[in-house]
């Protein structure tokens, strides 16, 4: 049976000095994390501890993989670190021979391991007489305490420390009871019942990663700790590439001594979905689809909005931008493609959105919305569920792990996740561009059609499959690239950024209370858990949210709006080839549309060379006005998105029979 009695009662009953010691350690940093830290070169070994150390109780090397390895510039510095921080060392030395030699090893040669780590480790292949080689060694080194953990398990996958091997290796441990403390297992060894309270250290803990490619596998913290690990050890996920060592450890740390709260005092801790502060339930294939729809719809409407002040002529109705749906409603009512501003001012009923539509079906009827606004209104949102869907769900996929929950995504994941997400909006949109692009305000006012409907699917029929992707280089390009930056962006200022700048937050209050009140108790971790407990950063994190939508948005048509300029070139030249070339040669469509691509490069030298400007001044002509417009829409999609999200992960949690009755995560 898993113990629940806490890291102080075990101290105080334990018969061994060294696991007295780090149950203390324990207790007193609120840690039960070991960072596993293996680096080559010293100073990168050294300034990891440094930073790590506040937050771990125990810190495991493997000293003879370090290249430039010296007693003076690396255990001495060492030692000094681990009394700064109050934390103690643990040498994986993993010995495994008979108990004369690895008394040398453990004592002797370049290391001298005894002289400097608190716990080492052994494989219990060669019997007993490995745990009495090593205590004698200790013994003749040192006086101060030191302790062995057998290997009983291994976090490797398809290992042999399984079965009989195992249960030998705890008879073996039993053998004797000061120094042997514990175990490295991926669960209770038992044996409480004959007095022994071992200590359970267990490697191959993740809060993101399922494992690597040399076979190491990576469990969830709650699953660990509840099923008796007293140390989680974690290598690379508190430093690897892309992550703060600071802000992992303490997330670690966190998770960690959350997990072991909720095993000895069966608190009613949230459920592994919230083990952070920014963590976000996963969501299912369903909600993620409603996400998606609801995020596209709402930017549909911010766009109308924001499009009553910002009209685009009807002389660029057909452009392939996917966003303006009063279009052709526009050009019904006014009548012409110069939509008669060349000889009149502004008009409610003519040029605002809501007027254009109400002057629409007085006209026409309310069959006219059906038939002429629905259209591309749908077909326009159908590309924005595609991408917040394939984003979401793309997302998920990137950050698959067993705990069943997003927790602060990687900028390289969100990155990918949003290439992934704008390739599926490109891919969909291709025949509404195609569509757009190659057609006129005089083709629709002839009403050849009853409605967009069949509009379209002629206008498809009439440009077929190689004329629908006819340029989908330029479209696929503009819309990976851009999306993958803007989903980036948006996040990584919401997460890393946000998290950063509430740690300095706490940090300054933190230390201003300690200079200010003489006699100031509360270590930093318990400070951040008051201040979090009132509710202080609500207000940061809206505000971070709505900064990181806008920049993203920014960011996005930073990059989609020179390309799209060249994208609406290149489509004029497609729909002059289709004119003028497809009737006689319809055996050459690739020859020809690979043509238009010649054409294309050949007209933008040409336009940039006569309007006497910069290539960055003629890319980005009358980006101001464009970013009026569409910003306020695509950070608003973003907002609802993060929203939506975030909603729909409580509700999830909710479902779960989640105890707590607030939206706001659990802090430690």
């Amino acid at each position: 049976m898993v113990t629940t009695l806490s890291y102080t009662q075990r101290a105080e009953a334990h018969p061994s000095p060294l696991a007295k010691r780090l149950f203390t350690v324990m207790e007193q940093k609120k840690s039960n994390l070991c960072a596993s830290i293996d680096v080559k070169t010293t100073d990168e070994f050294l300034s990891l501890v440094d930073t790590l150390g506040p937050y771990i109780c125990l810190v495991k090397t493997h000293i003879d993989i370090i290249d430039d390895f010296s007693f003076e510039g690396t255990i001495v510095p060492l030692k000094k670190l681990a009394e700064k921080h109050n934390f103690l060392i643990f040498e994986d030395r993993k010995f495994a021979d008979i108990g004369n030699t690895v008394k040398n090893q453990y004592a002797s040669g370049v290391f001298k391991i005894a002289q400097w780590s608190d716990i080492t480790n052994a494989h219990g292949v060669t019997g007993a007489g490995i745990v009495k080689g090593l205590k004698e060694a200790a013994q003749e080194t040192t006086d101060e305490p030191r302790g062995l953990l057998m290997l009983a398990e291994l976090s490797s996958k398809g290992s042999l420390a399984t079965g009989e091997y195992t249960k030998q290796t705890v008879d073996i441990a039993k053998t004797d009871k000061d120094f042997v403390i514990g175990f490295i297992a991926q669960r209770d060894m038992g044996a409480h019942d004959e007095g022994f309270d071992w200590l359970i250290m267990t490697p191959g803990v993740g809060l993101d990663d399922k494992g690597d490619g040399l076979g190491q596998q990576y469990r969830g913290v709650d699953e660990v700790v509840a099923g008796g690990s007293d140390i989680i050890i974690v290598g690379r996920g508190l430093f690897g590439k892309g992550r703060d060592p600071a802000v992992e450890g303490e997330r670690y740390r966190s998770a960690g001594w959350n997990a072991y709260l909720k095993r000895c005092h069966s608190l009613l801790l949230p459920s592994p979905a919230k083990e952070s502060d920014d963590a976000q339930t996963e969501l299912t294939k369903k909600n993620t689809r409603l996400v998606g729809a609801s995020t596209a719809g709402v930017r549909a409407i911010i766009y109308q909005m924001t499009s009553l002040y910002l009209r685009a002529p009807p002389a660029k109705l057909f452009r392939p931008t996917r966003v303006d749906y009063m279009a052709v409603t526009r050009l019904f009512v006014n009548g012409d493609e110069k939509n008669g501003k060349t000889r009149r001012g502004y008009s409610f009923y003519k040029d605002s959105s809501l007027g254009v539509l109400i002057s629409a079906v007085r006209k026409y009827g309310w069959k006219f919305i059906p038939e002429r606004v629905l259209p591309p209104l749908l077909a326009n949102s159908a590309t924005g569920i595609v991408l917040y869907t394939s984003y979401l769900t793309s997302l998920q996929y990137f950050n698959d792990n067993k705990n069943n929950f997003l927790d602060n995504p990687s900028p390289w994941d969100t990155f990918r996740a949003g290439f992934v997400a704008g390739t599926f909006q490109s891919i969909t949109a291709a025949p509404i561009d195609a569509i757009y692009a190659r057609s006129s305000a005089s083709e629709i006012l002839k009403g050849d059609h009853p409605n967009l409907w069949k509009f379209g699917f002629s206008k498809l029929k009439e440009i077929g499959f190689s004329g629908v992707f006819a340029g989908y280089g330029l479209s696929f390009i503009k819309e990976s690239v851009s999306f993958a930056i803007y989903f980036s962006t948006f996040e990584t200022i919401k997460n890393q950024l946000h998290r950063y700048t509430r740690d300095k937050i706490i940090s300054y209050y933190f230390y201003k209370e300690r200079l200010r009140t003489w006699d100031f108790q509360l270590d930093r971790q318990e400070f951040a858990k008051e201040l979090k407990s009132q509710k202080r950063f609500r207000a940061l994190r809206t505000t971070f949210v709505f900064i990181a939508g806008v920049t993203a948005s920014l960011c996005l048509h930073l990059v989609q709006y020179p390309i799209a300029k060249i994208q609406n070139i290149h489509f004029s030249r497609l729909e002059a080839f289709d004119y003028f070339n497809v009737g006689k040669h319809k055996g050459k469509l690739l020859t020809i549309y690979y043509n238009t691509y010649v054409d294309t490069l050949d007209h933008i030298l040409f336009i940039q060379r006569n309007s006497k400007l910069s290539w960055t001044s003629w890319l980005y002509k009358g980006f101001r006005r464009h970013a009026l417009t569409t910003i306020p829409s695509t950070t608003i999609g973003l907002v609802v998105l993060e929203a939506l999200r975030t909603k729909m992960a409580d509700e999830i949690t909710d479902g779960s029979n989640e105890p707590f009755g607030s939206n706001e995560p659990f802090e430690s």
